[in-house]
């Protein structure tokens, strides 16, 4: 008999560009609800897949004053306490998520679902995608990333999974995680995680996998 499946959301989550804002970014300091703290890290613990070496000072160490989601942190850290939900890191950080990013933000530390001894020979969306889809099949899965796979490709590539209960929260890299991106992740969790909206979700998919059916259906006879 298969094991039942947890009926736990998974919150698969990124850091650089949805809770840590790249340098690059535009976004001003004023920008509501950012805050600065210093990131250190050491030259002997550091992720290898997906991240370029930084300039190691003589002790082996580097620090970044970096600015941050407080949005993000905040909903992070009350999904924490959620029963509904089990939050992953999925970044390029891999296990070092939990040495330097997790502290710094006061964040319990979090199971990793994306593993630095995994092949890095695909893009970081592609190497974040295969480990999502292996770990967690038949589970409601948000995953949420500045730079994730398109929605169809993600897809395409899981056809053992419920797709109704899959959502890719794309987050823009200027601001982090916004208060618009709260909102909306928390009414998919409220619905995913009853059992009368994932009833809804999956009629809604039925209904859109219809609409193209009949798309394709038309256009083929014109040709």
């Amino acid at each position: 008999m298969t094991a039942p499946c947890d009926p736990r959301a998974v919150v698969a989550l990124d850091i650089d560009g949805v809770l840590r804002l790249p340098k690059r970014a535009l976004t001003l300091d004023r920008w509501p609800g950012l805050f600065h703290a210093e990131l250190t890290v050491h030259r002997d613990a550091y992720p290898t897949a997906h991240h370029h070496r930084p300039p190691w000072d003589e002790d082996g160490a580097w620090r970044s004053t970096d600015r941050y989601s407080g949005a993000g942190v905040e909903w992070v850290h009350r999904l924490t306490h959620d029963p509904r939900v089990e939050v992953w890191w999925a970044t390029t950080w891999a296990e070092y998520a939990n040495t330097y990013i997790s502290p710094l933000l006061g964040l319990p530390l979090l199971p990793v679902a994306t593993s630095s001894t995994a092949a890095a020979h695909t893009s970081s969306a592609e190497w974040k995608a295969q480990q999502l889809l292996d770990q967690f099949p038949g589970r409601a899965l948000l995953w949420v990333d500045d730079n994730p796979l398109t929605r169809p490709r993600f897809e395409d590539e899981r056809r053992p999974w419920d797709r109704a209960i899959t959502r890719v929260q794309e987050i823009n890299d200027s601001t982090g995680i916004t208060e618009q991106d709260v909102a909306d992740m928390d009414e998919w969790i409220d619905q995913v995680t009853s059992i009368e909206g994932r009833r809804q979700l999956r009629h809604e998919r039925r209904s859109l996998l219809s609409r193209r059916r009949s798309w394709y259906r038309r256009h083929a006879l014109r040709r």
